[in-house]
């Protein structure tokens, strides 16, 4: 990415060309034009101009070198300022570093069915780099393109390849209905050209899309199938990959120790791999279970840790559950004051980093937090928030708290048929969901109603 896209601002054709100046670095040196230990590292280094000070170090042609180096200056108004002048500067380094002319009729563009597969290729790549660095938005632009030129040349696995990322895309952005749609698309596509090998992460990704939106059982079936298929190819690292996943939907559906006993393996195969992600995630999963199971120290011990490699890391998204899981735990431990500050920041790194489901969970939870202080006007706002937000991107689960919380408050303030009304919502969807609380809040419904005759 350019300088001017860390820096958030307006991007053109001299961003992309700066891009293609440091794959043309890395083609020629089998290097990186800029590296950095982390996220913040990486983009000071290209705002600063680390990849024109590595360029301007070739030992190559001078023509070469300069051409390069007017591709990643820092200052977009110092690189070249269009494709057509970069085209005509490129074809003058042809002739002047090989002593060699180019053929007029591919100047402009390259006709044939492998260039164009080539291009498309390189456009999912461009993708590929907007969505790692946290911009799915920009990327579902590219993986369009690629798509286009997939099917323009019958490239069915460069348009699968695209079709499974414009789904991460979509998830990433919480729209996890039509991130299923482009997952299922990809494992199609896959089938037609013989490669199931290639659908398994789509299985996968399938089921937690599912498992955002709360339909738990298709979220198992398709996690299932990803291990299965995982197995029958000996992919050990994708087996336990998704092992740590279905043990996400255990837990949730209250099969506590065995989503335990799936963490602690998915653990150690991490460690042994040395992938701290993995490390991390796993830790994540023990603090939930534990705490879930009423080990409060082993819980805090398992997020502090996770904690810690997050904030080694730079990964935002980490930093968030972490802190959301020790802000439940504050509470259970009867720490209100210290919950809501790990609330308030959960919520303010949701908001950073644009991830709908966590902002939703983060005001759902600030409202449960207010209703137990009897700050009910507060408590009402947030759960309002939770439950808007949960609506628009289809999270049930989220959906279905916030309308508990919201009945409880009002049984609270003694308004019966609001409480009634709430509680009825969340029943229902707790009941369709197929979360465990269901049983307890069905009861409790019922009893609520006798109080009031209503039955």
């Amino acid at each position: 990415m350019s300088p001017e896209q860390w820096l958030e601002q307006p991007t053109y054709a001299r961003s992309d060309i700066y891009s293609l100046g440091c794959i043309a670095y890395e083609m020629i040196t089998g290097e990186l034009a800029v590296i950095g230990e982390t996220l913040e590292d990486f983009a000071k280094n290209h705002v600063q101009g680390l990849a024109l000070e590595k360029v301007l170090g070739l030992s190559i042609h001078p023509i070469l070198r300069d051409f390069l180096a007017k591709c990643v200056h820092p200052v977009p108004d110092k690189r070249h300022q269009s494709w057509e002048t970069l085209e005509a500067e490129l074809v003058s380094v042809f002739r002047n570093v090989l002593n060699a002319s180019t053929e007029k009729d591919n100047t402009l563009y390259d006709v044939s069915k492998l260039g164009q597969i080539r291009k498309g290729e390189s456009v999912l790549a461009l993708g590929n780099a907007y969505l790692d660095v946290g911009k799915p938005t920009t990327a579902i632009e590219y993986y369009q393109q690629a798509i286009s030129i997939g099917q323009a040349q019958s490239d069915l696995t460069l348009v699968a390849a695209s079709e499974g990322n414009l789904g991460i895309s979509y998830f990433d952005l919480g729209n996890h209905q039509d991130a299923i749609l482009h997952y299922q698309k990809a494992i199609d596509l896959y089938k037609e050209s013989g490669l199931l090998d290639y659908a398994v992460i789509n299985f996968g990704n399938i089921g937690n899309a599912y498992f955002r939106i709360g339909d738990f059982a298709r979220a198992q079936h398709n996690i299932e199938k990803a291990i299965g298929f995982a197995r029958a190819i000996q992919d050990s690292y994708l087996e336990f990959f998704w092992s740590h996943n279905l043990a996400n939907v255990l837990s949730v559906t209250g099969k506590d120790k065995q989503a335990l006993n799936l963490y602690k393996k998915a653990y150690e195969f991490a460690q042994e791999h040395n992938d701290t992600y993995g490390v991390s995630n796993a830790l994540i999963g023990m603090g939930l279970v534990y705490q879930k199971l009423g080990d409060l120290l082993e819980s805090q011990e398992a997020y502090d840790r996770a904690l810690s490699i997050a904030h080694q890391t730079g990964d935002q998204k980490t930093e968030l559950i972490c802190i959301s899981g020790l802000s439940q735990l504050l509470l259970r431990k009867g720490e209100s004051s210290e919950s809501r500050k790990y609330l308030e920041s959960a919520l303010s790194i949701a908001q950073k980093i644009n991830d709908q489901n966590a902002i939703a969970q983060s005001y759902g939870d600030l409202g449960t937090l207010f209703t137990s202080s009897g700050q009910f006007d507060e408590a009402i706002q947030y759960l309002n928030n939770a439950m808007e937000i949960a609506k628009r991107i289809n999270n049930k689960q989220i959906l279905a708290r916030a309308y508990w919380s919201l009945g409880i408050l009002y049984e609270l303030r003694g308004e019966f048929p609001e409480a009634i009304k709430n509680q009825r919502e969340a029943v229902v969807l707790l009941k369709e969901i197929g979360l465990p609380e269901y049983i307890q809040a069905s009861k409790h419904l019922l009893e609520l109603r006798r109080e009031r005759g209503l039955i």
